[in-house]
Parts: structure tokens; C-alpha cells; sequence
């Protein structure tokens, strides 16, 4: 028969399993017979003795097709501004191709702050192709070192305060996050603001930044499966902080 777990108490080791005939059926841990500890909401196949569950199993979560660029960017509004509801958008197959195009985008809008707001030591129009190249290599190259680490640290927090299961569809949420969200109001504050302006303009933008980070741990809560939106706010500023350092790092080198 199949099911799902509804309660499980490590303390005591039982738990209970809400059957497809809509019956309650108590088990003991002696009878999982899956990897980790049973987690509450998940599937389960499972032989019934009187009021009994045995012999449990685990199921694959079913299939869902992995989201395209334009729902992952649909989402990431929808869930940023209180709009996606009950759904969870993040919950598709993850695939290591999913970050391909949000990845390259980020690649895009950092490459491009940094050359517009900074610059790079270089003299492009008596740059060589090759030397021109080269620089722009090493400029991906770090930009790319920066946000391994920072994924990696936040999928690290996912993990430790998120729900099971749910990493790479939180470090996904976090990646897509930074492209429709977070990067392009940091490209259009650097773009827009600067230290002469009136102390109101500044006062809105920073305003209009908790408001975007708001938003961003929104979206972060949701594919991390998050308590709360502090949480989601808290990886959000947890690896903003990673990636200033990190990229303070690579400018003194």
C-alpha cells in the first residue's frame, strides 16, 4: 500500500503513515527500510498489518520537468512579490544544465558593473586582441570563483535551516534570484546614484534595496523552504557578504 508519512518523533522512534484507504498506521523505526530518517510529507509504500505499517520504503517524488529560463524568472517576481500563493515553483527536477543560463546572465551583469563602474587597468583601444581577451577570461574566471563559493555557502546555510531535499532547488532559487532580481537593481543603484546626489535620492535607494531584499528572501524561504522570510533575508545577506569579500580579495591581487 501507499502513503505518507504524517508524524515522525526520533525521541521515541515512531511515527505514524496516513494510507491511500485514508487509515492511520502507526510504525517503528525498525521498519524503514530507506536511507535517513523518515521525514514528515513524504511518499511511502508499506505492507499493512492490522493498524500497523511495515516494511517502508521510500518513493521517488514524482517527476516534474525541470523550469524553463522564463518560469524560473517568472517565479522569482511571482514569489517577490507575494503573488505565487500556495505553489512552489521551485519544487521541479533540478538539473546541472538548469544553472547554465542564469549563471552566464550574472556572468553578463557583473562583467558589465565592473567595467562600467570600475574599469579594468587596461587600455583597450592599444589592447591586442589577445591581450584584450585575456583579461576578460580572468575577469570571468573570477567572477565565476566568486559565485561557486557563494553558492556553495549558501546551498551550506540551505542545508543547515531549510527543509530535506531541497538544496539544489534552493541554491536554483538563490542563482535565478540574483539574475532577475538582485543584480539588476544593484546594476541600476551603481548606475544611477552616486555620492553628490541629495540625501533623499540616497535614503529612497536604500529604501528600495530592503525592499528588494525583502523580496529576494522571499524567494529564497521558498526554494530553501525556509521558516521564515528573515531566513530567506539572512542567506540573501549572508552571501552578498561572501561575495564582497571575496571580490575585495581578487581586486588586491
Amino acid at each position: 500500500m501507499d502513503g505518507e508519512i504524517v508524524d515522525f518523533s526520533p525521541d521515541i522512534n515512531r511515527g505514524g503513515i496516513l494510507g491511500e484507504d485514508k487509515r492511520r498506521y502507526g510504525f517503528v523505526v525498525t521498519d524503514w527500510r530507506s536511507a535517513g530518517e523518515p521525514q514528515p510529507g513524504e511518499a511511502v509504500r508499506f505492507v499493512a498489518e492490522a493498524d500497523q505499517a511495515t516494511q517502508i520504503y521510500r518513493l521517488p517524488p514524482p517527476y516534474v520537468r525541470p523550469l524553463t529560463p522564463g518560469e524560473a524568472i517568472d517565479a522569482v517576481y511571482s514569489i517577490a512579490l507575494g503573488r505565487a500563493g500556495d505553489k512552489d515553483p521551485f519544487g521541479a527536477a533540478v538539473q546541472w544544465t538548469s544553472f547554465i543560463p542564469p549563471v552566464l546572465i550574472v556572468l553578463v551583469l557583473q562583467g558589465a558593473q565592473i567595467l562600467l563602474s570600475v574599469g579594468l587597468p587596461i587600455d583597450w583601444h592599444k589592447a591586442t586582441f589577445f591581450t584584450a581577451a585575456l583579461v576578460l577570461l580572468f575577469l570571468a574566471g573570477g567572477i565565476l570563483f566568486m559565485l561557486a563559493v557563494t553558492l556553495g555557502i549558501v546551498a551550506l546555510l540551505g542545508r543547515m535551516m531549510g527543509s530535506h531535499g531541497r538544496i539544489a532547488a534552493g541554491a536554483l532559487s538563490y542563482i535565478w534570484m540574483q539574475t532577475a532580481l538582485l543584480q539588476p537593481a544593484v546594476f541600476l543603484l551603481r548606475m544611477t546614484v552616486g555620492p553628490r546626489d541629495p540625501t533623499l535620492i540616497v535614503v529612497l535607494a536604500a529604501v528600495g534595496m530592503v525592499a528588494v531584499v525583502i523580496g529576494a528572501g522571499r524567494v529564497v524561504k521558498s526554494g530553501f523552504r525556509l521558516d521564515s522570510v528573515g531566513g530567506g533575508a539572512f542567506v540573501v545577506v549572508a552571501g552578498g557578504i561572501i561575495s564582497y569579500l571575496i571580490d575585495g580579495v581578487l581586486s588586491a591581487l
